[in-house]
């Protein structure tokens, strides 16, 4: 366990330290066209979301909760999972929206580096916490 515990906080630490001393000056890949990036962003999502455990962790132990007696299950389940994801079809719409109109600020060379160190000193202080924890 300690050694797990340690590999995870050098990492942190290198990851923070490369953010703090290597900020990126821009966030966007020059030698991709705009379709292809959409298109690899797309894939990279849908494996991370379609790979992820957790998505169908919480869909068997939360949504049977809200099942009443009685109601046919499947179709009460995917009538709650729908809801599900409307909402959060509904939440990435209005991120998408807020992210639009800050996004001249957010390409600035500046912000990116000024948000990278940031990155980096909050993962540089979860290293720290993490060595420095008892548990």
């Amino acid at each position: 366990y300690y050694f797990i515990k340690l590999g995870g906080a050098i990492y942190l630490l290198w990851l923070g330290g490369n953010c703090l001393l290597q900020p990126r000056k821009d966030i966007f890949k020059q030698n991709l066209s705009a379709k292809r990036m959409l298109r690899d962003a797309f894939w990279q999502g849908m494996m991370t979301n379609l790979l992820n455990p957790k998505v169908g962790v919480f869909y068997l132990s939360f949504i049977p909760q809200f099942i009443p007696k009685g109601a046919d299950i499947p179709v009460y389940f995917f009538g709650l999972a729908a809801v599900h994801a409307g909402l959060t079809w509904l939440w990435l719409f209005v991120l998408i929206i807020a992210a639009s109109t800050i996004k001249p600020w957010l390409s600035r060379g500046k912000t990116i580096s000024m948000l990278d160190r940031l990155t980096g000193g909050v993962l540089i202080v979860f290293g720290c916490k993490v060595i420095f924890s008892r548990n």
